[in-house]
């Protein structure tokens, strides 16, 4: 069997040398350029994983880089290198380089150790670096006092980081601030958490700040601050790691073979799947992703979805192409369009192509589907377009993106990331015909 699976790209060969077999934790001793010593945690990715880039973890105030025990392993297992760091007056970095312990108020205070917490991530970042880790495949993942850090580290870093992640952040603690930060941070790749009854306390204007980069993620449970939210919140552990990779994703080339015996019956069969290339699209708030296949005949372009029965009831999977190699830089109106929609249990189709910046629908008998909903978890569909309508022959290159509509507002998922503002694709999925 020859299926490749894809659940986002591998590193690009800057980092060939890291993609050696790592594992274990290691305690380290940090020193950040002021002197202070700093206690951290290294964990590598487990041994069969390719180095995907690395994760900074910083804890709420008065906490310890332990809190992260439950999301450390499930980075590991998806191949990130992770430095869980105690900043100044946490955990073993309590004293400074004299043994005296470090006072830590909520409140503001003329040299409050939080001011120079930026030290302390870029003593992280420049051992990660040591390692092969260039501060672009990094992300800093920051919980409530940890997100401020993160956000003036973003912001003082020489380098500019991947991208962040935002735990329960808010506007005004120990005197930094995050919404001044923010501000010179517009365009950051972003992720925001925070439970819905504490997102007005700065986790709304962060996410207007920094934009459409931005996604902003509201939790109905009660009481789940910060690194309170692990065990506390469904899937949390898993959701952030989907995001961290489709956040640091790189351009990959995938493969569409050409598969013998395609049936058109919005089944996703074993023998169909045989050959064919596989990506897996993560979907907030899911148990488990959707399932795009992606294959050819002689003549025709052949695409199918798994898509769990969260997104079930009322919605559409979309398909978007590019065929020209000079369209759109990203998905927008004036690439190939086609949407299914399960209506009573059969394909509802669509074939939309760009004009003047709008999708204007066209009659066709080119585009086909078929699509089955009496699956007890999940739908299933398939698409298929005559690859002379594309734009494409043999051994050419094409763009693709796929939108996910669910059966709720904020069910609705682009792929390549999108957001809960802007659920087009932020970017294109390069194809080509094999």
């Amino acid at each position: 069997m020859r299926t490749t699976f894809f659940m986002l790209p591998r590193l690009a060969l800057c980092l060939a040398a890291c993609a050696v077999a790592l594992t274990g934790q290691e305690e380290l001793r940090l020193v950040a350029s002021d002197g202070q010593p700093l206690a951290a945690t290294l964990t590598r990715p487990a041994k069969e994983s390719v180095l995907q880039g690395a994760v900074v973890l910083l804890p709420m105030l008065g906490s310890s880089k332990a809190a992260f025990a439950t999301l450390v392993p499930r980075l590991a297992a998806r191949g990130f290198m992770t430095l869980a760091l105690d900043p100044r007056g946490h955990g073993g970095s309590a004293t400074d380089a004299q043994g005296q312990r470090i006072p830590l108020p909520r409140a503001a205070a003329v040299g409050h150790p939080a001011s120079q917490f930026d030290l302390d991530v870029q003593a992280a970042l420049l051992h990660l670096k040591s390692l092969g880790v260039a501060e672009s495949r990094c992300v800093l993942l920051g919980a409530e006092l940890g997100a401020s850090a993160a956000l003036r580290s973003a912001r003082t870093n020489p380098a500019k980081v991947g991208a962040l992640v935002l735990l329960s952040p808010l506007k005004a603690l120990c005197g930094l601030t995050p919404l001044d930060d923010a501000r010179q941070l517009a365009g950051t790749r972003c992720l925001i958490v925070a439970a819905e009854e504490e997102a007005a306390l700065g986790a709304r204007e962060l996410k207007d700040i920094l934009g459409a980069a931005t996604e902003l993620r509201t939790l109905s449970e009660k009481g789940v601050l910060g690194t309170r939210m692990f065990g506390k919140v469904e899937n949390l552990e898993d959701d952030l790691v989907r995001w961290i990779e489709s956040a640091l994703q790189r351009d990959v080339v995938l493969d569409i073979p050409l598969v013998r015996g395609l049936v058109l019956d919005g089944e996703l069969g074993a023998t169909e799947d045989e050959g064919a290339t596989i990506v897996h699209v993560p979907l907030a708030g899911a148990a488990r992703p959707a399932r795009i296949r992606i294959a050819r005949n002689r003549t025709r372009l052949v695409i199918g979805a798994e898509i769990p029965e969260r997104f079930l009831l009322h919605n559409s999977f979309t398909l978007l192409i590019d065929g020209s190699g000079t369209g759109p830089a990203a998905p927008d109106a004036r690439c190939l369009r086609c949407t299914l929609k399960p209506e009573g249990g059969r394909a509802a189709l669509e074939l939309s192509r760009g004009a003047a910046g709008a999708w204007k629908p066209e009659a066709s008998q080119d585009l086909l589907g078929s699509v089955r909903t009496n699956q007890p978890d999940a739908w299933s569909a398939e698409l298929s377009l005559p690859l002379e309508t594309i734009g494409v022959k043999e051994g050419a290159e094409l763009r693709i993106a796929f939108v996910i509509h669910g059966q709720k507002k904020d069910a609705v998922t682009g792929h390549p990331a999108g957001s809960d503002v802007d659920v087009m694709p932020r970017k294109w999925l390069r194809a080509k015909v094999r």
